[in-house]
C-alpha cells in the first residue's frame, strides 16, 4: 500500500506522498498552492512551508475575479515577510481559476505539464540547472543538475519578472499536472501518457531507487 494521501475537489485531484512531508498542498475552492520551504531540516521546513502557503492562499483566494496578474506580487511579498533565514526561501506553484482561464504561477523545480488533446507536454520552464544546460532528460548520476536556480524570500532570490506565469482556457479536455519529481514528469512525457490515464499512471509509477515522491496536483474540469 502506498503511503500517500489522495483527495479531490471541483477541479483538482491531489496526490501527497506522506513520506515527503516537507511539501505542502492547500486549496480553497478553485485556487491552491503546492509549496515547500528550502530550510535546514524537515521540521523547520514543514512549519515554514505551512506558514508561507497558508498566507499566500489567503491572499490569492480573496482576490476579485477582475484582479488578474496579482499572484507574482503576492508570492514575492509573502515570502519576504515569512522567511527568517537569509540563505533560505520557498519554492511553489499556485493555480487560480478566473472566468475565462486558469492561471499557473511557479518558482522552483516543479514540472508543469498540460494537454488539450492526446498527450501531456511541458508548459512552463523549470528553475533548474538542467534547463539552463538544455538537458531534457534528468541526469541520474549528476543530481546537481536539478539544483534550484531561483527561490522566493531573500534579497538575492527570485524577482517578480522571474516568476513563471502560464494562462490557458480551462476547457473540458484540458488537463494540467503539477509534478514534484522530475523523473516522474519525464516518464509521463517519454511514454506519451494520455490525460485519461495520467492519474492511474502516477498512482502505479515504478519509482527508481531513492525516487519515491509522487506528490502531484492534477487540474481539470
Amino acid at each position: 500500500m502506498h503511503n500517500k494521501l489522495e483527495r479531490t475537489n471541483s477541479i483538482g485531484k491531489f496526490f501527497v506522498e506522506m513520506n515527503y512531508d516537507t511539501w505542502i498542498v492547500m486549496n480553497v475552492g478553485e485556487c491552491g498552492i503546492i509549496a515547500r520551504a528550502v530550510y535546514g531540516n524537515k521540521w523547520t521546513e514543514r512549519s515554514a512551508g505551512i506558514s508561507f502557503a497558508s498566507r499566500v492562499l489567503q491572499e490569492i483566494s480573496s482576490l476579485e475575479k477582475d484582479e488578474r496578474g496579482q499572484t507574482p506580487r503576492i508570492l514575492i511579498n509573502t515570502a519576504l515577510a515569512v522567511n527568517v533565514l537569509p540563505e533560505s526561501g520557498f519554492i511553489c506553484t499556485t493555480w487560480q481559476c478566473f472566468p475565462d482561464f486558469i492561471e499557473i504561477c511557479s518558482v522552483g523545480t516543479n514540472s508543469i505539464l498540460m494537454s488539450n488533446s492526446s498527450i501531456m507536454q511541458e508548459a512552463i520552464t523549470r528553475h533548474s540547472v538542467d534547463h539552463l544546460l538544455n538537458y531534457d532528460e534528468p541526469q541520474r548520476d549528476l543530481r546537481w543538475r536539478n539544483t534550484i536556480t531561483h527561490i522566493l524570500g531573500n534579497e538575492n532570490g527570485c524577482h517578480i519578472e522571474d516568476i513563471r506565469v502560464f494562462r490557458t482556457p480551462l476547457l473540458q479536455d484540458t488537463k494540467i499536472a503539477i509534478i514534484v519529481e522530475r523523473r516522474l514528469a519525464y516518464d509521463i512525457i517519454k511514454q506519451k501518457i494520455s490525460p485519461q490515464n495520467l492519474s492511474s499512471f502516477i498512482d502505479n509509477w515504478s519509482c527508481p531507487p531513492g525516487r519515491k515522491n509522487r506528490t502531484s496536483v492534477l487540474l481539470s474540469l
